[in-house]
């Protein structure tokens, strides 16, 4: 009976190991299974990454294009404004130039009307000085004539 029992037993404790067994199998293919799920997510998670990884790189090469291209506009715009600040001062210069001209113009003009009213008033003062002369003179020529058809007559 105890060699009944002690079989029983060992029976008992091979069906025991092979239960544990079974069990770290089980466990053994559960622990598998949630590596597998966990590299995959890894893998996903990896995947996802360098997903971002490349649309950060591609967005940062965009940048790198808008900011040249800004750059760029900037550096015409920088350009136009120094040409047209050029174009104004030259502008100005010429606007200087000429005021200076009409000034001088102006100066040049009042001094010629200037002149000629004064050329005009003694141009009048000689006519009236000539005027009054050639008066004098037929008057001098009129009693002259007149002396000498006195004379003439006597």
């Amino acid at each position: 009976e105890m060699q009944l029992e002690m079989e029983h037993l060992r029976t008992e404790l091979a069906r025991a190991k092979l239960e544990l067994d079974a069990a770290r199998i089980q466990f053994q293919e559960q622990k598998l299974m949630g590596d597998r799920k966990y590299a995959l997510f890894e893998h996903g998670k990896g995947e996802e990454v360098l997903v971002l990884r490349r649309q950060l790189a591609e967005r940062q090469e965009e940048h790198k294009a808008a900011l040249a291209a800004r750059e760029e506009e900037m550096a015409n715009l920088n350009a136009k404004y120094k040409k047209a600040s050029r174009r104004a001062a030259e502008l100005e210069t010429e606007l200087n130039e000429k005021a200076e001209t009409e000034a001088s113009f102006g100066a040049e003009n009042s001094e010629l009307k200037l002149k000629i009213t004064q050329l005009s008033e003694s141009y009048r003062e000689k006519l009236h000085k000539y005027i009054a002369d050639v008066s004098h003179l037929s008057t001098e020529v009129a009693r002259g004539g007149a002396e000498d058809s006195i004379l003439l007559s006597e």
